[in-house]
């Protein structure tokens, strides 16, 4: 019954408070992230893509829940950093280093909910990665390589079977004392009912356009594979395959440095450098300044 961390969305719900120490540190955001208030510009050419981006990503799955057949949505928040960019052919080939920064899961049946603790997501590892420009001018194609990641576990291939429990390659990704990585999930009241250790492998690729000088947006082919390895209760205990929804999955990309005439700055504490405290702080108004649509769950597609 656990849903966890593949990448993307969920309604806009209040998270519940979870109930590990780091869950919940907050920065206070400052509202001169916006330098005139407006919307991400959505005009020009993407001529300077080196520097620091938000990712946001809405990934849709339909899953088994409690007896009923649900869609579920995953929101994700990375941050992305553009460090080199290299001519091929009539494009650009972007070097890329690419950071977890949050994740929610919309409601299950009757309001339970899983919870990805910042503990968890704190303890991931960048990845390095490339992504593709067709063209730099609106409408021309980007394409991203696929992001593969291994929550609680090593030596696993991208096609290899998960490990089950007892199996060496299961680490203490979140150093919790616990194999794998821990979740809580929680009743519609935001109250822990249950912990959850898994092991995870989520995939994502990008597909879509320039919109401007500093945004992309397009949809997403994701995929989740998870092991359920221990739980504290028998209601978590079963493992849940995913499958992708009907409904289309997808992204929008937008400059949070500043930089190349970008509304956003979400350099809260003036070192000159974003981190994902900063994306955490700021998430609601690099939502409503980029552009990004939120889609609440609809059940009736995945039946």
């Amino acid at each position: 019954m656990l849903i966890s961390a593949g990448v993307a969305g969920c309604i806009d719900v209040e998270a519940p408070k979870s109930t590990y120490a780091d869950q919940d540190a907050a920065v206070g955001f400052d509202m001169r992230m916006l330098s005139d208030g407006g919307q991400a510009d959505v005009g020009g050419a993407l001529t300077a893509p080196i520097g620091q981006w938000a990712l946001f990503v809405e990934d849709r799955k339909c899953m088994s829940a409690i007896g009923a057949v649900i869609e579920n949505v995953i929101t994700s928040w990375y941050l992305v950093d553009v460090i080199e960019v290299g001519e091929a052919g009539e494009g650009q080939i972007l070097r890329k280093r690419v950071r977890l920064c949050s994740q929610t899961l919309s409601p299950l049946v009757g309001g339970l909910r899983t919870v990805v603790p910042d503990a968890v997501i704190n303890r991931l590892p960048s990845l390095d990665m490339s992504g593709f420009l067709l063209g730099t001018e609106p409408g021309d194609a980007y394409l991203g390589a696929e992001l593969v990641a291994y929550w609680g576990m090593s030596d696993i291939g991208i096609e290899t079977a998960l490990p089950a429990e007892g199996d060496a390659r299961i680490i203490d990704q979140d150093e919790d004392g616990h194999a794998g990585v821990s979740f809580i999930t929680t009743n519609a009241l935001g109250e822990p009912i249950c912990d959850v250790r898994v092991v995870q492998r989520t995939r994502v690729r990008l597909d879509g356009v320039v919109d401007g000088a500093n945004r992309l947006s397009g949809s997403v082919w994701g995929q989740l594979d998870q092991t359920v390895i221990e739980s504290s209760s028998p209601l978590c205990a079963s493992t849940t395959e995913f499958a992708r929804s009907p409904s289309p999955s997808t992204f929008v990309m937008v400059r949070v440095d500043g930089k190349n005439g970008a509304d956003l700055n979400a350099d809260l504490n003036n070192d000159g450098e974003i981190d994902c405290v900063d994306i955490r702080a700021a998430e609601s108004v690099i939502e409503s300044s980029g552009g990004v649509m939120r889609g609440a769950p609809d059940n009736t597609v995945c039946q």
